[in-house]
């Protein structure tokens, strides 16, 4: 009696190829279908994908879209559409400044020294702006404020002169609000 191997049974060698054509269609399918869902955008090189890409039966809605992404700039290439209807008119606005006051104090400084002038602003105003000028280039301001109470404006200015006193005037602007 020989006892020579042949090799595995024919019904043996038969399952083997069977599962290996179901475990290789099985890898087939599911790589196509791993790979059709795990696309990202970091995987694209950018420039590649066109509009004609992105078309599909529905087309790309909001929830294609990350928060953030999209910005003005991206549709300015985009052609404006129609002007809307005009919207109803709203509410008049508060009103505004009225009784709109320039006063003006001129002053003396003595030279070499320094000089206060205060402007008061109308009974029932109240100042929201001042300052001082002169024409001479040895007079400057040291200090221009609002009076703590609001009813006028305050300088204090200096002649840079050792010779001469100069002229110059501090104002105020003043106003009603109603």
């Amino acid at each position: 009696m020989s006892l020579r191997r042949r090799g595995p049974a024919r019904g043996t060698r038969r399952a083997w190829l069977a599962v290996a054509a179901v475990t290789a269609a099985l890898v087939g399918f599911n790589g196509a279908a791993v790979a059709g869902g795990l696309v990202t955008g970091r995987q694209i090189k950018n420039g590649t994908v066109e509009s004609v890409d992105l078309m599909t039966n529905r087309g790309v809605a909001g929830s294609d879209v990350h928060d953030g992404t999209l910005s003005p700039d991206k549709f300015a290439s985009l052609p404006a559409g129609p002007q809307g209807p005009a919207g109803q008119q709203g509410p008049p606005g508060p009103n505004g400044l009225d009784n709109f006051n320039y006063e003006q104090a001129p002053f003396s400084v003595d030279k070499d020294s320094d000089g206060l002038r205060m402007v008061p602003c109308p009974s029932g105003t109240i100042v929201v702006g001042g300052g001082a000028s002169s024409d001479s280039t040895l007079f400057r301001t040291v200090a221009s404020h609002p009076l703590a109470n609001g009813s006028g404006w305050q300088v204090i200015g200096h002649n840079d002169s050792a010779l001469n006193p100069v002229d110059a005037f501090a104002w105020a602007v003043c106003v009603s609000v109603q």
